[in-house]
């Protein structure tokens, strides 16, 4: 069983993975070949070649899934203990 800070670390090393799934990803779809139904938007709405809606689905799971998924992994990688946040302090005038 982990720690709580074993466990963080070992997530952040899981956010790097799932970040450079990412970019492998990202990578095959800039390879994928430009149709010509995609050098116009008013073309896109008909139905897409295969390349385009490769393109599109992993478009699609990289901005719905992955980028959510490595901001809300991110923010538990770093979370702190309950008690362990900081006050914030006020500098300054009386208000």
């Amino acid at each position: 069983m982990f720690e709580l800070e074993e466990a963080q670390a070992h997530l952040r090393v899981v956010v790097q993975k799932v970040k450079a799934l990412r970019y492998e990803l990202l990578g095959i779809a800039r390879e994928l070949p430009v149709s010509a139904e995609e050098a116009s938007a008013d073309d896109l709405a008909d139905d897409l070649d295969a390349a385009s809606e490769l393109r599109a689905r992993i478009q699609n799971v990289i901005n719905d899934r992955l980028a959510p998924a490595i901001d809300d992994l991110e923010d538990a990688a770093e979370r702190r203990p309950a008690g362990a946040y900081r006050v914030p302090v006020r500098l300054g005038g009386d208000d």
